[in-house]
């Protein structure tokens, strides 16, 4: 069998191969215990500006126990900085525009001016 040149456009996408995946483990088991004690989508409820406080508040939370020497999280029994990970990852989710959970119709995209 011979194979011919293959060709694939994929310049300047992603590289999702460069991510810690072990560390998204932590962070993904810091989001499934979340889900598990309030529901898998309530972090998506808070209006942004609420989010953004109260998000915030929680990075700052983990940060310092981390800096004061505290690794673990005594609740969740997780890395302080997975859950540093995933306050600052829902933050960014925030910013970005938040995906409404899977129950929710999804927002009706803006209609671009005509010229």
């Amino acid at each position: 069998m011979t194979f011919q040149k293959a060709v694939k456009y994929d310049a300047g996408k992603p590289m999702w191969r460069l991510l810690q995946w072990r560390a998204l483990r932590r962070v993904a088991e810091v989001a499934t215990a979340g889900a598990k004690k309030y529901s898998p989508d309530n972090w998506k409820s808070f209006p942004p500006d609420e989010a953004r406080i109260r998000y915030t508040d929680a990075m700052l939370r983990h940060t310092a126990a981390w800096l004061i020497g505290e690794r673990y999280d005594p609740e969740s029994g997780q890395p302080h900085l997975a859950h540093i990970a995933w306050n600052a990852l829902s933050l960014l989710e925030f910013e970005e525009g938040i995906t409404p959970p899977p129950s929710s119709p999804p927002p009706t995209p803006p209609v671009a001016p005509s010229s």
